[in-house]
């Protein structure tokens, strides 16, 4: 072994967490896992700027880290055990990944590093989010929209005006029939024989006036 030449004067410190030089180090049995760890910290103290991490290239392919283990292989068993323990915390999949401290900082900073989750795919036949009305109003009044009600709704507002939809779930909940096939009885009964009394509606009526809406919702 090559004696040190020691410190040079005015020689840069870096900060390494308390822990790590107090119980960890009577823990830590793996002088490989010391010195990744120790390194780790060392090359943080020299990132700027969100988010203070170290990605895994930058440690696997570093000359100092290299020397002292002796490979890439040996550097990732390393930071596996690192991970393990709890001193370091992963992000990212093993294409884009970074490490940060494990601490409360490093966790909320992973966090942001992470991609968003993506958006939860729509159920088969569900809806589009622009389409009117009618499906918040079947599952804020008749129960859940599940894709063969969609279907079937899409299929009756196909077949009858939009506002004989709302006002035949309107009768639905004040008859407390909330049931699709209750809704849809309706809906053909008014097809079959007319909206009013006087059969003016009679038949699939392309519009309801604006009077007669006004009454049937009050």
């Amino acid at each position: 072994m090559r004696p040190f030449d020691g410190l040079p004067s005015g020689a840069r410190s870096v900060p390494v967490p308390a822990p790590l030089l107090g119980e960890l180090l009577e823990d830590i049995g793996d002088l490989a896992e010391l010195k990744c760890e120790l390194r780790f910290f060392w090359l943080l103290a020299g990132k700027h700027g969100p988010p203070r991490c170290v990605a895994a290239g930058e440690l696997e392919g570093d000359p100092v880290l290299l020397g002292a283990l002796g490979g890439a292989d040996a550097i990732r068993r390393a930071l596996a055990a690192s991970v393990e323990r709890g001193v370091l915390f992963a992000a990212g999949d093993a294409a884009d990944r970074a490490y940060f401290p494990n601490s409360p900082e490093g966790r909320r900073a992973a966090e942001r590093f992470l991609p968003a989750p993506p958006a939860a795919a729509p159920l088969p036949g569900a809806p589009p989010a622009e389409h009117s009305a009618v499906y918040r109003l079947y599952e804020e009044n008749i129960g859940m929209l599940t894709a063969g009600v969609a279907d079937m709704l899409r299929d009756a507002q196909d077949r009858y005006p939009e506002e004989w939809l709302r006002d035949a779930i309107g009768v639905a909940v004040k008859s407390n029939a909330r049931s699709w096939r209750y809704v849809e009885r309706v809906l053909e009964r008014w097809e079959r024989e007319g909206r009013d009394p006087d059969g003016k509606h009679r038949g699939h009526p392309q519009k309801v006036t604006a009077e007669e809406y006004l009454r049937l919702r009050g």
